[in-house]
């Protein structure tokens, strides 16, 4: 074999090399998005920096198959900042083609059948002549009896009969329940009245969100909090909502995070309502 002969197999090698361990990359890379699709995890983390202590599900996976695969292992140390294929795009791209792929298969099921939606907002090539059913929440521009989503969808096809959705009346149900609760009841009501005591005023909003920078200080000064890219970011209160039981969870949680600059913020209220008593 002459030395141009020799250069050309060195190369193939290498290129066939260089192939295999992106196929396997790329592999690797799918087969964590469709398991943390199918069990509905979240793929991102707060901080995905290599000195992070969890850099999120998608990451976190991939080092652990890695450190069971040597070749997996290998592949991955190795992989050439342009083509590590671990990504956020490289992930929302691999999710997408599985997204077009579900809905090309419910497609090809579907054919001309009959079906029902239960979606505020479907986008599909599906022939609304066939629908026989559609559920919505219970709000008006939804469920209203002549400009609604429904009335609109029945103006096309008279037989997609319209059924409130059953998740969101049992949301409804817990709301209701908890009125019930006279604790409970007042529990939500007080809830209520922080948050919007701490929102309505512009400029108390403002004292919310210095008072919420000043605690993140203090507590990363002392080393209670973590930092880290995404960390710690400024929030604000959510209220309760009438209709969402889930929401009344987020209300919770953030005025949970937020105690300290929230009792600053009506301490400093209340302090300046007695200087004009």
């Amino acid at each position: 074999m002459n030395q141009a002969q020799h250069i050309k197999v060195s190369l193939d090698r290498q290129a066939t090399q260089k192939i295999s361990a992106n196929r396997l990359r790329l592999k690797t890379s799918i087969d964590v998005v469709r398991r943390l699709s199918f069990q509905g995890c979240a793929f991102r983390g707060h901080d995905e920096s290599s000195e992070s202590k969890n850099r999120g599900n998608f990451l976190e996976l991939l080092s652990l198959l890695a450190s069971y695969d040597e070749k997996v292992g290998n592949v991955l140390k190795s992989a050439p900042q342009n083509a590590s294929y671990t990504s956020s795009t490289i992930q929302k791209e691999i999710l997408q083609i599985y997204a077009s792929r579900v809905r090309n298969v419910i497609r090809e099921e579907i054919s001309d059948r009959k079906f029902s939606i239960i979606v505020d907002e479907a986008r599909n090539n599906f022939d609304i002549q066939n629908i026989r059913g559609q559920g919505y929440d219970g709000a008006s521009n939804m469920r209203g009896e002549f400009n609604s989503l429904q009335a609109l969808i029945l103006n096309d096809c008279r037989y997609a009969y319209y059924v409130h959705c059953f998740a969101h009346r049992l949301q409804l149900a817990l709301v209701a329940a908890a009125r019930e609760v006279v604790k409970v009841h007042q529990f939500f009501k007080d809830l209520s009245d922080i948050v919007n005591i701490a929102l309505t005023s512009s400029k108390r909003y403002d004292e919310l969100q210095k008072a919420q920078a000043a605690e993140i200080s203090r507590l990363v000064s002392i080393n209670e909090l973590a930092i880290g890219i995404g960390m710690n970011q400024i929030g604000t209160l959510q209220c309760p909502s009438e209709t969402r039981w889930s929401f009344h969870l987020n209300s919770v949680t953030s005025l949970l995070k937020m105690y300290n600059a929230t009792s600053t913020v009506l301490e400093n209220l209340k302090n300046a309502a007695s200087n004009y008593s």
